[in-house]
């Protein structure tokens, strides 16, 4: 019976040597993925162009002339989209959830319910279609936002 038990042990020791390193694996997984969303969440804060134009949104003063086109305006604004949809990418991917997408949710909310956003969204899909393209500019951001307009898709009430 003593030289069963003693058998036993390496195996004892290596199961409990796996399962340590499954949970420190575990916890390395989570804090990774903890950086990335802090980091691809809130990029755009960190970038000048997008960060200003956002404020532009923010305080109502974006206004959507005809002479907008291929303006310093234009190309911040498309930034500020382009990063958006990757949000929008990455959340339909199922990289990141919409509990973590509610970190910035009324920012990604304020900018697309936007008068000036929307009347450039119109004109950029007017244009596509012009061209013959069927989609639609920026389809994830939207779709994005309508599910966090959506009853079920609010993060804000839970907050």
């Amino acid at each position: 019976m003593p030289s069963e038990v003693l058998q036993s042990v390496p195996w004892l020791l290596t199961a409990a040597g796996l399962f340590f390193t499954w949970a420190q694996l575990r916890i390395n997984t989570r804090l990774k993925r903890s950086e990335f969303i802090v980091s691809e969440v809130y990029r755009f804060l960190f970038d000048e162009d997008t960060l200003e134009i956002y404020y532009e949104i923010e305080y109502d003063r974006l206004r959507y002339p005809e002479h907008f086109h291929d303006s310093v305006q234009e190309k911040k604004i498309d930034k500020l989209l382009a990063y958006f949809e990757r949000l929008g990418a990455l959340f339909r991917l199922g990289t990141i959830t919409l509990q973590e997408i509610g970190l910035i949710e009324y920012e990604l909310l304020r900018v697309y319910r936007a008068a000036s956003i929307q009347e450039y969204l119109k004109t950029m899909d007017r244009e596509s279609r012009q061209l013959g393209q069927t989609g639609v500019q920026y389809r994830y951001f939207r779709e994005l936002c309508k599910t966090l307009s959506a009853p079920k898709g609010r993060l804000s009430s839970t907050r």
